[in-house]
């Protein structure tokens, strides 16, 4: 720190400022090798800013931000940002509360009335932390029967999500991440400012901050100068187009670039917009109704890296995966802005935070996979994967199951759908779906007793005995044959019995594929959770369903 201080005086003498990190040639040569790959005309990447002492010491655009129109990626270029977006929601909410416009303590029903009442309030503060127990919305669509490419906006959400007869769990006793909960806020903005989200950020946080490239796209249809799109990698060293097609916002949908995202971080130190108070409810963790204190706050989760306390979001949608993550003490931020859904931005930006941080990192390095420095598949021996087949319990209620079909390596949590997985090394793998990856842990023997799992911290999972399946005659499968209505969903599935094999049916979605049983009337259906109820003459009147994010949605026996 001493050698700091005698450069910033020096700089004061000299009447120049000397940013010691920009002035480092090594440092960003380091930088540009992380994004070499990517670093090509034919290819997706990403825009990177690093920040330090409110200055953009380095930015830099790799790869392309439309292959199409051979338009590169600068650090102009307008990302859609994803989650990352919902601290600018939660900020236009705590300028209501500066305002006095509106208190966080309010129930949600004075300005939402439409939700329902699940007995206990659902305040704004429980929105803020995802403490409200609600069902996200993406989810809830999903089991709808829902596209991703279907048209979606604030409108039809909030439609669908008052139909919801029951929540996740009762309000403020856990943490859970729910998508909703920002599109509500996004509302809240609406009906007691009278402006649209877009029109009250753009006035109050964007345009005094200079953000001038920055707005919450809730009409998709406008043309936006240098926005990317957004790719996945295919076969063939090939990408598809993921096109942005929907004007849901809130919980996201912030297009914004490097050079606005650095003016937004600069404001935790200057307080140009909101003061000291806009900040100080921006990082103020959420409190469950226990007393326990969790990491999220407004938009923003807390947490260490090597040792070093940070505030980051991340965000992932279509194509688009993002960061920004803050070493308050630093006062040194990293910016990554990728636009193919193979890559891992946080993943990125912790290895930029390496080479410009290394001397403040007090904690031993915590065992991470190895990322390869090429876009070629790892030569992996499909054998190898043979013994880290089975399942690790992370919980007592979740389970990760591994298993191989040939030369393709496939994981599966209690509760969710199968993923495919890929190898970076003989002993790990990302999980290219979100962001997260795997180590196996091998004996001196070759045994593999522990996998890790590698989001938003490191969580290990120990080997359990496989579950000996659970089978039904198939002459008494055809009992929950029938149809099945769900009054919160306006939706029905049929369930039919085919070669011994219980199938979802949906009207537009056609076989959904099979139900195995695990237990008297439980079913796994593609991870999902079914349990078939009874009435008390041991008749079936219909079952509940644990999709994702949601649980205990009701499907009636017609």
């Amino acid at each position: 720190m001493k050698k700091y201080l005698l450069l910033s005086v020096l700089g004061l003498l000299t009447g120049r400022s000397l940013p010691v990190f920009a002035q480092s040639p090594n440092l960003t040569t380091k930088v540009d090798s992380l994004f070499a790959t990517w670093s090509k005309s034919d290819s997706p990447g990403c825009a990177c800013g690093v920040i330090k002492d409110q200055k953009l010491i380095y930015t830099k655009g790799y790869g392309m931000a439309d292959l199409e129109h051979d338009a590169p990626i600068t650090s102009q270029s307008v990302f859609y940002i994803a989650s990352t977006s919902k601290q600018f929601t939660a900020a236009s909410i705590a300028l209501l509360a500066i305002d006095k416009k509106l208190s966080l303590d309010d129930d949600i029903r004075t300005y939402i009335p439409e939700m329902p009442s699940y007995g206990k309030p659902i305040r704004i503060n429980n929105l803020l932390h995802h403490t409200s127990g609600l069902r996200d919305h993406f989810d809830v669509m999903s089991l709808a029967g829902w596209y991703e490419s279907d048209y979606v906006n604030n409108e039809m959400s909030l439609q669908l999500m008052a139909q919801q007869r029951a929540l996740n769990f009762e309000t403020g006793t856990k943490y859970e991440y729910s998508n909703t909960n920002y599109m509500l806020l996004a509302e809240i903005v609406r009906r007691v400012s009278g402006k649209s989200l877009r029109l009250f950020a753009q006035e109050r946080l964007f345009a005094p901050l200079g953000m001038n490239h920055t707005h919450f796209d809730d009409d998709y249809r406008q043309v936006v100068k240098q926005r990317v799109i957004s790719y996945d990698p295919v076969k063939g060293n090939s990408y598809v187009q993921l096109l942005k097609d929907f004007d849901l916002h809130g919980d996201g949908n912030l297009l914004t670039t490097v050079e606005d995202l650095y003016r937004w971080d600069a404001n935790f130190y200057t307080g140009k917009v909101g003061g000291k108070e806009l900040t100080k409810l921006l990082l103020t963790k959420g409190v469950l109704a226990n007393g326990d204190t969790i990491p999220y706050a407004l938009g923003l989760s807390h947490g260490k890296y090597k040792g070093l306390p940070t505030v980051s979001h991340t965000g992932g949608f279509k194509g688009f995966r993002t960061q920004l993550i803050r070493f308050p003490q630093q006062q040194f931020s990293v910016v990554v802005l990728c636009n193919l859904g193979s890559l891992n931005p946080s993943a990125l930006a912790n290895k930029v935070a390496d080479i410009y941080l290394s001397s403040y990192f007090t904690q031993a390095k915590v065992e991470q996979p190895k990322q390869t420095a090429s876009t070629k598949p790892y030569p992996f021996v499909p054998a190898t994967f043979d013994p880290y087949v089975g399942q690790y319990e992370l919980s007592s209620d979740f389970i990760i199951s591994f298993k191989r079909d040939g030369d393709r390596y496939y994981s599966q949590a209690t509760g969710q759908p199968e993923f495919e997985i890929f190898p970076t090394s003989d002993t790990t793998f990302s999980v290219k779906a979100f962001e997260a990856s795997l180590t196996f842990h091998r004996q001196p023997d070759g045994k593999v007793n522990k996998v890790t799992l590698h989001q938003n911290g490191n969580h290990p999972a120990n080997r359990v005995a496989t579950v000996v399946p659970y089978s039904i005659p198939p002459e008494q499968l055809t009992q929950y044959a029938g149809t099945y209505t769900s009054a919160e969903l306006n939706a029905s599935y049929s369930l039919v019995v085919e070669k011994d094999t219980l199938h979802v049916r949906h009207s537009r979605l056609g076989d959904m594929g099979s139900c195995k049983p695990t237990s008297k009337d439980k079913f796994n259906w593609n991870g999902d959770k079914i349990d078939f109820v009874r009435s008390a003459d041991g008749q079936l009147t219909g079952f509940r369903i644990a999709h994702w994010r949601i649980r205990d949605v009701w499907f009636e026996k017609r």
